[in-house]
């Protein structure tokens, strides 16, 4: 069969945006000259104000989770040495309910901001404004293309709608998968704004939902309306980043099993038209990586920024209920 058939076409989702305040002339440059001239602006340190912004804010974050995990713990001795009183809010509920909601929103506040505070540190001073490893394995791969004079046959300039772009149009099994990311992200680290959100939203879904289901147990009108006014934010919250991240989902999921499947039926192919052992191999260490490769490789530390404010919000609230009953 025809090796240069291996490659999967993709469709018309994959660009990579002209910033506006780089020229580039479609004549006379590729994409190789447009990523370099964005490598010389944007492959530089964060500046001394963005570092002293996230410091400061990165501050506030932290005496905020301390001062709601002191918080947590102030209710959980004033349980156990029976003096809880119910706040004004929570007058109409059972004091075991309303101590579980203010300790478990109280934790979940407390593991919000401090995941929020390392990523925030993170981002400030181990990484760069619009350039990160992904661009540069992007550049170096693209540079190989051009040496091989195979540039025009991955990526062309598009123009629509006003919209200058170049598009991906096809991809290698031979490539590494990693230096896809900027063309499905919209920002580096990536979706560290929609997770950090994410994991605010957690905790105060669980507690909210909780207090709407009593508001409905009581007929509190009031307290109801109030309740679901609360829940309808949230999963507005949810809307907005769920979609953020199901677009780069998707776009990396469809580029991931579409080489697979092509990656499957090469080897086929190759073995049915009795190929050589060494083409074969390739191919199929080619399958083995990108089988094993992550459905969404995304940073650990950013994952567990969602996932660890909900656990803790749970186990808060359990636990709070358990200590008043």
């Amino acid at each position: 069969m025809d090796l240069s058939e291996e490659d999967v076409i993709l469709d018309n989702e994959f660009f990579w945006e002209i910033k506006k305040d780089i020229l580039f002339d479609k004549k006379s440059e590729t994409f190789v000259d447009y990523l370099q001239k964005e490598k010389g602006k944007f492959d530089h340190p964060r500046s001394f104000y963005q570092k002293i912004f996230a410091l400061i804010l990165s501050l506030l974050l932290g005496f905020t989770g301390i001062g709601s995990a002191l918080f947590a713990i102030e209710v959980i001795i004033d349980v156990f040495a029976g003096e809880f009183v119910n706040p004004d809010v929570f007058k109409g509920l059972p004091s075991e309910i309303s101590a579980g909601l203010i300790f478990a929103t109280s934790i979940g506040a407390f593991l919000g901001c401090i995941l929020t505070t390392v990523t925030l540190l993170n981002r400030a001073f181990s990484t760069k404004s619009n350039w990160s490893n992904y661009h540069d394995l992007t550049l170096s791969l693209f540079k190989r293309l051009e040496n091989a004079d195979l540039l025009d046959n991955y990526v062309v300039f598009d123009k629509t709608n006003g919209k200058k772009r170049f598009q991906l149009k096809r991809i290698s099994f031979d490539f590494e998968i990693d230096w896809v990311f900027p063309f499905i992200f919209d920002d580096f680290p990536p979706l560290v704004f929609e997770l950090l959100l994410i994991s605010f939203l957690l905790p105060f879904f669980v507690t909210t939902s909780i207090s709407l289901f009593i508001a409905i147990l009581s007929a509190d009108l009031v307290y109801f309306l109030v309740m679901t006014l609360l829940i309808l934010l949230i999963f507005f919250g949810f809307g907005q980043t769920g979609l953020a991240i199901s677009r780069s989902w998707r776009k990396y999921s469809t580029i991931l099993n579409t080489l697979i499947l092509k990656q499957q039926e090469v080897i086929h192919s190759l073995i049915l038209e009795c190929r050589d052992d060494m083409t074969i191999i390739r191919h199929q260490n080619n399958l083995t990586r990108l089988i094993s490769t992550h459905t969404f490789p995304i940073p650990q530390l950013i994952r567990i920024s969602a996932i660890i404010p909900l656990l803790g919000s749970l186990v808060g609230y359990l636990v709070a209920l358990a200590a008043v009953t």
